[in-house]
């Protein structure tokens, strides 16, 4: 399924629950536990886990950062 980034953020906005008091810090919190998982894709990889960079899961983890 492909979705513009209007689609998507029209279709994200409707899972986003959270206190609006705190808005800022959970999705701030939110955003750095997703790029953690791009980074942790990387690293696997760069330690030697993977002889090749899984593009595939990397591009799973960005998508999840969006």
């Amino acid at each position: 399924m492909t979705l513009t980034f209007n689609e998507y953020a029209k279709q994200a906005s409707t899972t986003a629950i959270y206190a609006q008091a705190t808005a800022i810090e959970y999705t701030t919190l939110g955003l750095a536990s997703e790029a953690g998982e791009v980074a942790g894709v990387l690293k696997r990889h760069l330690r030697g886990d993977h002889k090749e960079l899984d593009k595939a899961k990397m591009l799973l983890e960005v998508g999840d950062v969006l």
